[in-house]
């Protein structure tokens, strides 16, 4: 009898333990099935540079929405985490920081080379698969294996100007004004080592504070006196006003600027913005290109604005899709590792292929305002 009741209470043990196993399998793969992947953004959606970041946004969203719609991504669905620097270091280094301590993300978007260089340090210590939108530079490869590029080469930013000045519009002396950040320096730095290179004089370099960019008065005064041939003005802040101001003083020489102005900053300016030169890249064309319309026509009643700029939010959500599909794993290190597998994405932006170093690099052409548009120029 003794014997039986321990054989019992045996069974009825290895019964419970059972169950509890069940249960808890069953409870880890409930918990797996709901897990969702959680995408953070770092964007400027305040200041002068509020519209990019507002159209990388909404490709960002156009595409969450289309994935999480066909059932996500191996099953799961998109969160979006949006953090706004205002184009701001400290900002954007404290969005960095709290998505990844307090938001626990698996892959965070990045607007620009400003982002790029002020959290991506922290973002490659913690092994944060990263994509930069509007650039690509080495400065950004050199930060480490986690941070990835799909826009611009800075440096042709910077030297593409130099080039066209010298060669296409006879320019030998030249006034720079930049702004105080990253990107500023950095294509300012890009063009004077480029126009000296090849043979012209740089006048004199104004630096601007992002808290003097309410008035540039003074400052266009020094150059008026300088007598360049040319401004170059890759600015980032006060960029109506400074346009304006510039207009007023009645300056009549040639002004270049890289990648930066938008069309609603030409709305803004009038005839001020007439005859402008700036770097920028050609509008994406193709089959995503055209679905991607369709998207954004159908949720904005709309055409987007800044085509280029959804383009790169849209295909930025798609890359992190397809290294995630390819890793088979929400694991820091095999997302880094699928992106860095992908070639020849036919993306809403173009091509996107990530070489060694993380960079999908585009290159930008001459473009001219005439009568309030950007005109290609170049040849």
């Amino acid at each position: 009898m003794k014997n039986k009741i321990i054989i019992l209470t045996l069974i009825i043990n290895i019964i419970l333990i059972t169950g509890c196993m069940q249960n808890q399998i069953s409870g880890e793969l409930i918990k797996e099935s709901q897990e969702e992947i959680r995408i953070g953004t770092i964007l400027h959606l305040t200041g002068d540079q509020a519209e990019p970041a507002e159209a990388f946004l909404k490709g960002i969203e156009l595409a969450v929405e289309e994935i999480n719609n066909k059932g996500g991504i191996t099953g799961k669905q998109i969160k979006l985490f949006i953090e706004d620097d205002e184009l701001k270091p400290r900002l954007a280094h404290t969005a960095a920081v709290k998505l990844v301590n307090a938001d626990k993300i698996h892959a965070i978007i990045l607007a620009s080379y400003l982002e790029a260089m002020v959290a991506g340090p922290y973002l490659e210590e913690q092994k944060t698969p990263s994509i930069v939108l509007w650039d690509t530079a080495k400065d950004i490869e050199d930060i480490g294996e986690y941070i990835f590029g799909i826009g611009i080469w800075t440096p042709s930013a910077g030297e593409g100007v130099a080039n066209y000045a010298y060669n296409e519009l006879g320019i030998r002396k030249i006034s720079i004004i930049n702004i105080q950040n990253e990107w500023s320096l950095a294509v300012a730095d890009f063009f004077e080592q480029e126009f000296n290179k090849l043979g012209g004089e740089i006048i004199n370099r104004h630096t601007i504070l992002s808290s003097d960019t309410t008035d540039f008065r003074t400052t266009i005064t020094k150059i008026q006196k300088e007598n360049p041939d040319a401004i170059y003005s890759p600015i980032t802040d006060g960029i109506t006003v400074f346009y304006k101001q510039l207009k007023e003083f009645g300056f009549d020489k040639p002004v270049i600027s890289s990648d930066i102005i938008t069309e609603n900053h030409i709305e803004i300016l009038g005839n001020a913005a007439e005859g402008i030169y700036q770097t920028q890249a050609n509008d994406p064309e193709g089959e995503r290109t055209q679905h991607m319309i369709e998207l954004y026509f159908k949720k904005h009643s709309k055409l987007p604005k800044q085509l280029l700029f959804t383009s790169w939010g849209y295909d930025s959500v798609y890359l992190f899709k397809e290294a995630i599909e390819k890793s088979h794993s929400l694991e820091s290190e095999k997302i880094k590792d699928g992106l860095y597998k992908i070639r020849e994405f036919k993306g809403a932006s173009g091509t996107i292929s990530f070489d060694e170093k993380g960079s999908s690099r585009k290159l930008e052409k001459m473009f001219q305002i005439q009568r309030g548009e950007f005109i290609l120029v170049e040849k």
